[in-house]
């Protein structure tokens, strides 16, 4: 008589198995079996070593370059190990070191459990190369990397992969920020209040400001209260820049010899800068008039409509209009003589500068009553209109979202802008992904961080307060696990709520 079985077991959590051959080798004389004639198979599956294997495309070894700082250099990835058959959640880190340190001194990322992937931006890497392990600029550096797998259980032993080895040359870092400073900016030669650039969100070494300056001198600090490093202008060449570290160096300026809105754009890397002067003129504030406005045709009490302050390009009208027509006049004169931004009789999405006394009408028109905003945009001459609801106005038209918890880290000047809620204007949403740190909610992107900002009542996380530009508090909110995050903060019940999807 034969005995043959065939039997798995599985342990949870496991995706590998190790096979088992076991043979019975025991007489069983009360059977009257004489030996075992079949072996016994059982299929435990334990797990395999943990592996890491990184993109194939960017090699081993690579040059980081500074215009694709935000670019991914390392993408890696690996399985997930092994509990020994504990049943117990694997915690993932990915560490990197200089080579030879055999990771004595290694920076770890905490990836947390069921995540098996992690990628490093080029600005990271170099960032790193530069800043912990003193590498030199233009030089090539190596280091190394693996995975450690925390197993929960403490009688297991942890898990390591293998070591992958690479070879980088670092690039001399530049700055992340840039400020208009001189007589042509509307802040002066402040340097504590200079107004900040937005960098390119591809492309972090070209930098633009769109807005109203005056005619006069500037350039451009890389660090608020800091009148040097400056880019300056290159004495020897028009459109290119100079970068000065010392008083020793020359202090030439740009000029613009008259009044007007100017598009300015700098790559520093190239060291260029191209300053564009715009159509039209700057306007602290445009006024809203026409039938569909409370003021009706009454000119001396159009709408006033101020400059954004997050953009100086832009004007933003929140509020109710009624079924008509309107316009915007440069200012409230009643001798209806003056310039005007109108409706292009070709595009209705787009902006015509009528000059003051000159032929056409053309107007926008609303068709139907309640709460809009309406997004006048002078840098391309364009118009949105967006029907938002009846409901009552907040005092906000945005807010934005910033911390060491979001991608934009604390650079206030790159806050993130979150979504208004259209059917109920006292609510804004961000959606997205959150890493593990804090929080809090600025009312403008000014780099001086002077604003009012939401933060976190100390007493409850799930309320709200108002904390007033300039004063002391800092109470902010904190992630402990990142991943997606859906955050709705109201500014009417002063309450916030924090979901992770």
């Amino acid at each position: 008589m034969k005995f043959n079985s065939n039997i798995k077991s599985c342990v949870p959590n496991q995706r590998y198995g190790a096979r088992l051959i076991l043979c019975l080798m025991a007489m069983l004389a009360s059977l009257g079996f004489s030996a075992c004639q079949e072996e016994y198979e059982a299929e435990i599956l334990l797990g395999s070593p943990l592996s890491l294997k990184s993109n194939e495309k960017n090699g081993t070894e690579f040059m980081l370059e500074v215009a694709k700082a935000k670019q991914n250099v390392l993408e890696l990835s690996w399985t997930n190990g092994t509990n020994h058959g504990t049943g117990s959640a694997i915690s993932y880190s990915v560490e990197l070191d200089a080579a030879g340190n055999n990771f004595s001194k290694a920076l770890k990322y905490n990836i947390g459990k069921a995540a098996f992937t992690k990628s490093i931006t080029q600005g990271d890497l170099n960032k790193i190369i530069i800043e912990r392990w003193k590498g030199t600029p233009g030089k090539s550096f190596s280091f190394e990397v693996r995975v450690t797998g925390d197993v929960a259980d403490e009688k297991a032993d942890d898990n390591f992969s293998e070591v992958l080895e690479y070879k980088a040359v670092p690039y001399k870092p530049l700055t992340n920020t840039l400020y208009l400073i001189g007589s042509a900016s509307s802040t002066g030669w402040d340097n504590s209040r200079s107004m900040p650039l937005t960098a390119d969100s591809d492309n972090p070494t070209i930098f633009r400001y769109t807005g109203a300056m005056k005619a006069g001198e500037f350039k451009f600090i890389t660090t608020l209260g800091q009148y040097m490093p400056s880019y300056n202008k290159a004495a020897d060449a028009e459109g290119k820049l100079f970068l000065r570290e010392n008083e020793s160096q020359p202090d030439n300026k740009f000029k613009i010899s008259e009044d007007g809105i100017y598009k300015l754009e700098l790559d520093l890397v190239k060291m260029s800068i191209s300053v564009e002067k715009q159509a039209g003129a700057p306007y602290e504030a445009l006024y809203l008039v026409g039938d569909a406005t409370s003021a009706d045709w009454a000119i001396d009490k159009a709408v006033e409509v101020a400059r954004s302050t997050s953009n100086p390009y832009q004007f933003v009208y929140r509020g109710f209009m009624k079924k008509g027509e309107f316009k915007y006049a440069v200012n409230r004169n009643t001798d209806w003589q003056q310039d005007m931004f109108m409706r292009n009789p070709e595009d209705d999405s787009k902006v015509i500068f009528h000059e003051g006394g000159s032929k056409g009408d053309t107007k926008w028109n609303i068709e139907k009553e309640g709460t809009y905003r309406i997004t006048l945009d002078l840098s391309d001459y364009t118009i949105k209109t967006e029907f938002l609801s009846k409901h009552e106005l907040s005092d906000y038209d945005v807010l934005y979202i910033v911390g060491d918890a979001t991608s934009v880290e604390w650079s206030v000047t790159e806050a993130i802008e979150m979504k208004y809620d259209p059917e109920n204007p006292f609510q804004f949403i961000y959606e997205g992904p959150l890493k593990k740190g804090e929080f809090k909610f600025p009312v403008n992107r000014n780099g001086d961080w002077q604003q009012d900002m939401f933060m976190k009542d100390p007493k409850n996380p799930s309320k709200v307060y108002l904390h007033k530009g300039g004063q002391s508090d800092d109470s902010k909110w904190n992630i402990e696990t990142a991943g997606e995050y859906k955050i709705v903060l109201d500014v009417k019940k002063m309450e916030i709520a924090i979901n992770k999807k």
